[in-house]
């Protein structure tokens, strides 16, 4: 029963002053086990609950044991279900160890202190989950059935996917166990994470790294690491997202092997009692799909909510997981997947023309990377069905590109409307710094000779002998040249065709080309002035040049944040052809391969002509046959594969044994 005489031991708890709590005590003993407030909670409730570890700690010593059994009125929960959610560790080892009964008690929601910290589950409890866990292991009961899959599933979905390996692995059952909804499992709490890896981390340095072998993720980053982790954030955020895959695999893993075990019914019933196949194609979840299709392969063709997962991977536009279907499909497969129609009698083709749903379709922040991406993403669709159904029609009497024309109209303008905005908001920018720079070019930095008497030295620089004096020469000049193209190209754009088609290539290299000459134009400016300044100050504040030229310079590059993210976006969408030629090279198969990688140098040289040659094939691809630097290109190469120095990286990688010095090397970039 509350009184109102222990409201001094409430605002204590409350505040965590343990000595006016303990004077309160010693005058009245009782008071350690009553309930102090209206819910029937104790101090040790209150302590607990407003996370004051020392309190509870010094609480418990001074408490009897059945105390301890306590609940409070509310939602009958212990001192130790509240010391869970709130993360105290060490008040709940404490606890468990005074009294381990404790672990087993349920509040009014039949819940005990590990399921209690399941539904509140985060990283700051991870530890407690864990010694939970260890200390129920002589109740087998806790991790089965439902409320097996309760604990499982908490987890994952907070992405504790390393104690979720480790609870599946002594518990093999929670691989399979499902909430009472039949629908939620652990396969289908990591298929609702979306773990791609963001644009941003995928241009970091570290990414390049990895990408060719020259650096290796591991959970504790190397010194090396750390360094790049400090000049580059989103080689961070790329590290830790690949260590986090690497953990989720290992996971997907091993619930397929225990999935393996199950007989034929149970199977079926796990896979399409659930919608997890669904929901890991719609986030691209690629791992899950390939060990789905591996593991039953009549998974391509059970619908999903009326649809078939290749229908689903093209409607969310998840490139993998479209590309892999595909290329496992036999010709039939292909044929009849694609003739798969929706209830309005469309095709594939058509589902590929509707617009992407806003979580894909925003991954992009400009409308002009939104259309081209969408653009780029019907024709590849285009290209993979049959001709005979790129003008069938729907029963609204439309073909695939008028679906594409109505559904992304509104698109369409929103994008037309960007890319002029841009365009005149850099006109002017790129104006001001082709003034600057005309200006600069006629009012040299110290003037000019104008002494009459010697004729050859009127009307030149005074700073003409000066090293310095060049390097401003050449930077205005290129200041001036970019910011005038940077002109010409963003009145092309203001004045060109904001045509529908115009979007997949044209305007947005258009616009790539012009962000960039006016960074150059720009930076270019940064390093004449500070040329300028170094001339004039350098025989009196000879450090004050240098440290105006590095404060710009930081700004100049703090600046850059929005346009590079435009052109990165851009380039991300728009591929060279090379770079996909590259991807299925036999140095970056080889690299992607677990197995260990034999170094050769002949492979590393075959993929510098396979380089040429994919060049060569852009460039004849984009401008025709006849470009000169297409023919340029395959001279090239047709007489660096046919001459007599394409021998040597053979001999040297297939026959001789290199120092052991080259050989380290050669193996450390072969490292996976």
């Amino acid at each position: 029963m509350y009184h109102e005489s222990y409201r001094p031991l409430l605002e204590a708890a409350m505040n965590n002053d343990w000595q006016s709590a303990r004077v309160f005590i010693d005058n009245d003993p009782g008071s350690v086990k009553a309930s102090i407030t209206v819910c029937g909670r104790t101090a040790l409730h209150i302590a607990a609950g407003s996370a004051h570890s020392e309190f509870v700690l010094n609480l418990i010593e001074i408490m009897p044991i059945e105390a301890l059994e306590l609940k409070d009125r509310y939602d009958g929960n212990t001192a130790l279900h509240l010391a869970v959610i709130a993360g105290l560790e060490d008040a709940v080892k404490v606890m468990v160890k005074k009294h381990k009964k404790l672990i087993r008690i349920c509040n009014n929601e039949g819940l005990n202190p590990l399921l209690n910290a399941a539904i509140y589950v985060s990283r700051k409890n991870e530890e407690i989950i864990r010694f939970l866990c260890d200390e129920m292991q002589d109740e087998p009961t806790i991790f089965q059935g439902h409320s097996g899959a309760h604990l499982i599933c908490s987890i994952t979905h907070a992405a504790l996917y390393e104690l979720a390996t480790t609870l599946i692995d002594r518990h093999p059952s929670l691989a399979t166990a499902q909430e009472d909804d039949g629908n939620s499992t652990a396969l289908y709490a990591i298929a609702e994470k979306d773990l791609s890896i963001p644009t941003a981390y995928a241009k970091s340095i570290l990414s390049f790294l990895t990408y060719y072998g020259l650096c290796e993720i591991t959970k504790k980053p190397s010194i090396f690491l750390k360094v790049l982790f400090f000049f580059d954030h989103n080689s961070r955020g790329f590290h830790a997202r690949q260590l986090q895959s690497i953990v989720v695999l290992e996971l997907v893993e091993l619930i397929f092997k225990q999935f393996k075990k199950m007989n034929g019914e149970d199977k079926y019933q796990f896979f399409f009692g659930s919608n997890f196949i669904k929901t890991a194609v719609k986030n691209g979840s690629i791992d899950i799909v390939r060990m789905c299709i591996s593991t039953y392969p009549d998974q391509l063709w059970i619908p999903q909510e009326r649809r078939n997962i290749f229908e689903i991977a093209v409607k969310n536009r998840q490139e993998k997981i479209f590309d892999y279907l595909y290329e496992h499909m036999n010709a039939d497969e292909k044929i009849l997947t694609t003739r798969t129609v929706e209830s309005n009698g469309g095709n594939i083709l058509h589902v590929a023309a509707k617009i992407a749903p806003p979580s894909r379709l925003n991954i992009y922040s400009s409308p002009v990377a939104q259309i081209q991406s969408e653009i780029i993403w019907f024709k590849k669709v285009k290209n993979r069905v049959p001709r005979a159904l790129r003008n069938m029609r729907n029963n609204a009497d439309e073909i695939p590109r008028e679906v594409f024309t109505r559904e992304h109209k509104d698109l369409v303008k929103k994008a037309e409307a960007y890319m002029i905005r841009t365009a005149e908001s850099c006109q002017v920018v790129a104006a001001l710094v082709a003034t600057v720079a005309f200006a600069a070019a006629i009012t040299l930095p110290g003037g000019t000779f104008s002494d009459v008497t010697d004729a050859t030295k009127t009307g030149k620089p005074v700073l003409l002998q000066k090293q310095s004096f060049l390097v401003f020469m050449v930077a205005d000049a290129l200041a001036l040249f970019s910011s005038t193209t940077a002109i010409l190209l963003f009145l092309s754009i203001y004045i060109g065709n904001h045509t529908e088609r115009n979007f997949q290539l044209a305007l947005p290299r258009t616009l790539k080309r012009g962000l960039r000459s006016l960074i150059l134009s720009v930076l270019s400016v940064v390093i004449a002035f500070s040329m300028a300044l170094s001339m004039i100050l350098e025989d009196r504040y000879r450090w004050a040049p240098y440290l105006m030229f590095a404060v710009a310079a930081f700004t100049f590059y703090r600046s850059l944040n929005c346009p590079l993210k435009l052109i990165f976006e851009l380039d991300g969408i728009e591929k060279p052809l090379y770079w996909t030629d590259i991807k299925r090279s036999p140095t970056i198969r080889a690299l992607s391969d677990p197995s260990p990688v034999p170094w050769r140098l002949a492979v590393y040289w075959e993929d510098c002509l396979r380089f040429l040659s994919s060049i060569q094939f852009r460039y004849s691809h984009i401008y025709g046959e006849g470009n000169a630097v297409a023919d340029l290109l395959g001279k090239c190469g047709a007489i660096t594969w046919s001459q007599w120095w394409n021998e040597p990286p053979y001999f040297i990688g297939n026959r001789v044994k290199c120092p052991n010095i080259l050989k380290t090397w050669f193996k450390w970039t072969s490292k996976n």
